[in-house]
């Protein structure tokens, strides 16, 4: 099952399709990736429109919590952060990610249930040192890598994912967190979106409701549909179009 939002882009309702202040104002640039065509309104970096994923060393694009298409998105699906992330392509990625996951099977402690989906947690080598499970909300201690595995039901409209956190964000009261999430787009293991999420208590604003995690996910992913034009390219004649470096 796939879901799929009402969005109305700007492009239908005023002249423009990116706020003036954005790089590629007015009317955007298109970009591919993986041979998927996306239709953005800024990038970092000299590297424009491209950002090159520091992790990987590969091209990525990327979605500011700023853009003009963000504010679209927040508008329809009310997550509970700002929205932002950047997406890879490479082949078998999302495989390899949780291959590497897959390698700390044995430092399985459970499983935990966040909002309305359950994951399976794991522990780096060096956590399960200091805390051997179960896996329990509030129990995971500072400094201890943990994994937590969506493994999805069929039928799901929750996109495919899992997440990295040190520090247990879950914790009450709040400790200080740091977490990456990386989702499928269009359940292929090719692209990968991902998005962090940190807090501190000296962070201004409070911290995510970890409770509300698949409705972040939900809206990271409708971030990146919401931009995708590859399928209608043939309305969009005039806009540019930036392919990936060699």
């Amino acid at each position: 099952m796939t879901t799929v939002w009402s969005l109305t882009s700007a492009a239908e309702t005023d002249d423009t399709y990116c706020w003036p202040e954005e790089r590629f104002a007015p009317d955007g640039r298109i970009v591919e990736l993986g041979g998927r065509f996306f239709h953005l309104c800024g990038a970092d970096g000299a590297a424009f429109p491209y950002n090159l994923d520091s992790d990987i060393g590969k091209p990525a694009i990327r979605i500011s919590p700023k853009s003009s298409k963000v504010h679209e998105v927040e508008a329809a699906t009310n997550p509970p952060k700002f929205l932002w992330g950047y997406m890879t392509f490479e082949e078998n990625w999302y495989i390899s990610g949780l291959a590497n996951i897959k390698r700390h099977w044995h430092n399985h402690i459970g499983e935990i249930r966040l909002g309305d989906a359950d994951y399976q947690v794991y522990l780096s080598d060096s956590g399960l040192r200091e805390y051997s499970g179960p896996a329990e909300k509030g129990k995971l201690p500072e400094n201890v890598l943990s994994f937590y595995v969506f493994v999805r039901p069929e039928g799901s409209d929750i996109p495919e994912h899992h997440m990295s956190c040190r520090g247990d964000p879950t914790a009450e009261p709040r400790d200080e967190y740091d977490c990456f999430i990386y989702l499928k787009y269009r359940q292929r293991d090719d692209f990968v979106i991902k998005h962090r999420l940190s807090w501190a208590p000296i962070y201004a604003g409070g911290p995510m409701d970890f409770e509300r995690l698949t409705d972040l996910v939900r809206a990271v992913h409708a971030l990146f549909d919401h931009v995708d034009v590859t399928d209608r390219l043939d309305t969009l004649e005039g806009v540019p179009i930036v392919r990936a470096p060699e």
